[in-house]
């Protein structure tokens, strides 16, 4: 079987990384010195890497070489893993401990003699008794089952890493898409921006003009009102986010680009969005503006709930 070396995950031939989703499954199977494995591993997303595994107690010396493959090749998720050994011969599944067996009739029957109960030891209700019955294999034989172990663990994590890259791609299209929204909105508020704030101002200068004849003698020094109006230009003014949102707009498709690991750069850049529409929000004094800014931050929560699923 042909192994992935231990580089950036999702790796592909021609340097080019595809982004990978946390979520996924994959199965492996193998048979080598005497031993059958099977291999189970689920993926869902999680900040870091936790991995999970069950396997039967008496074939824990295995656990950590099976843990090393896999915090090798998976980076970060939720990961979880069940895997199974047994022996290829059915007869050597189980061994039976009969000096175990012997003792327990021999205390039951000095029991029922002592107590004088009647009733004797049946067969059926020593198959009852699932402790006289042990694995087979000696140690030594057990250590020779982690090669199909790992095998079985390797395919398995194959699997997983074709179906996260497959998720990928469907992830990488529904973040373009919100993206590109996103960057239309974009667009659409900073063209208006200078018209919004152009308006905002002749109204305020009218009211002041309208109040200075209808009260005369309170008219406010040119000074005063320019300086006033200045200030109130510069409060609605949203320019300054725009070019930040466009600027982590370029960021995010960096990012996309440059494939996975890119999910905690990715949740980063969505905080930094939400904030620069946050802020643009507050500030809009254009109805028209302020419904732009709500669709962009509909659209950006869309993209946070993606991110979340991406390596």
């Amino acid at each position: 079987m042909a192994k992935r070396g231990p580089g950036k995950p999702g790796a592909t031939d021609g340097g080019a990384a595809p982004l990978l989703s946390m979520t996924g499954f994959g199965s492996g199977s193998a048979r080598t010195g005497g031993w059958r494995a099977e291999v189970e591993i689920r993926s869902v997303n999680g900040r870091y890497l936790s991995l999970k595994t069950h396997m039967a107690g008496e074939y824990s010396l295995h656990e950590e070489p099976l843990r090393a493959l896999v915090e090798k090749r998976l980076v970060r998720g939720s990961v979880d893993l069940r895997a199974d050994l047994l022996p290829e011969r059915p007869e050597d599944a189980l061994s039976l401990d009969e000096s175990r067996v012997q003792a327990y009739v021999e205390a039951w029957r000095t029991l029922a003699r002592k107590l004088k109960l009647p009733g004797e030891v049946t067969v059926e209700s020593l198959a009852s008794q699932p402790d006289f019955f042990a694995s087979a294999g000696s140690r030594r034989q057990k250590e020779g089952a982690g090669a199909a172990l790992l095998e079985a663990a390797a395919a398995a994590v194959d699997k997983l890493e074709d179906m996260r890259r497959r998720e990928g791609a469907g992830l990488r299209a529904d973040l373009e898409s919100h993206l590109d929204a996103i960057a239309a909105l974009r667009e659409q508020v900073a063209a208006r921006n200078p018209e919004t704030i152009k308006g905002l101002v002749e109204r305020a200068a009218e009211r002041v003009r309208k109040l200075t004849e209808a009260l005369p003698g309170s008219a406010p020094r040119q000074e005063d009102l320019a300086r006033e109006l200045a200030w109130w230009a510069d409060r609605t003014d949203i320019s300054e986010e725009m070019h930040r949102l466009g600027s982590h707009i370029a960021e995010f498709r960096s990012a996309l680009a440059a494939g996975s690991p890119a999910g905690k750069r990715l949740e980063f850049l969505v905080q930094e969005l939400h904030r620069e529409a946050n802020t643009s929000g507050s500030k809009a004094a254009d109805t028209e503006v302020a419904r732009l800014i709500v669709d962009m931050k509909s659209a950006i929560e869309k993209l946070r709930e993606q991110v979340q699923n991406v390596l």
